[in-house]
């Protein structure tokens, strides 16, 4: 039996092809973000990280691993999500602080209302028992007010 006899009978038996002189090799690239405090690199599959994409966790050491579940901001101020290694969520620094003044001015909204009711009904207090209140008193009850109702949020 000649070898390449030999090697045709292997090649049938185990369901062998030989390689494509033609076949080529493709690299996948990776993209990689800092975290905020650089103590890590998160690496993921392609040039920008996209919600679905699993990442893994190079320490400064180069020691590779998959990513915990949990948020991470980024050192641009992203913040991303991952459960099991896949990022669920990712949240750009701008649309966070975006949130954020949406919410003060709800706040701002809220606690401008308590204390248009709370005068209004100090000033009402006052004409039905003809008495002086001072500004402290006015203060105070605002105060309380507001109080009250951030506890409530």
């Amino acid at each position: 039996m000649t070898s390449n006899e030999l090697k045709e009978l292997v090649k049938a038996h185990f369901s062998l092809v030989e390689a494509d002189s033609k076949t080529e090799i493709v690299e996948e690239k990776f993209g990689e973000l800092k975290d905020i405090n650089g103590a890590f690199t998160l690496k993921f599959p392609g040039d920008s990280l996209q919600v679905g994409d699993k990442v893994t966790v190079v320490t400064t050491e180069g020691q590779e691993m998959d990513a915990p579940d949990g948020e991470h901001e980024l050192e641009d101020g992203t913040k991303i999500v991952t459960k099991d290694s896949v990022v669920e969520e990712i949240m750009s620094a701008d649309c966070e602080k975006e949130l954020s003044e949406e919410a003060m001015m709800e706040v701002e909204d809220v606690v401008e209302e308590i204390v248009e009711e709370v005068i209004d009904e100090v000033a009402e207090d006052m004409m039905e028992e003809e008495a002086s209140v001072d500004a402290e008193d006015i203060v105070k009850a605002v105060v309380e007010a507001v109080q009250a109702e951030m506890k409530a949020m």
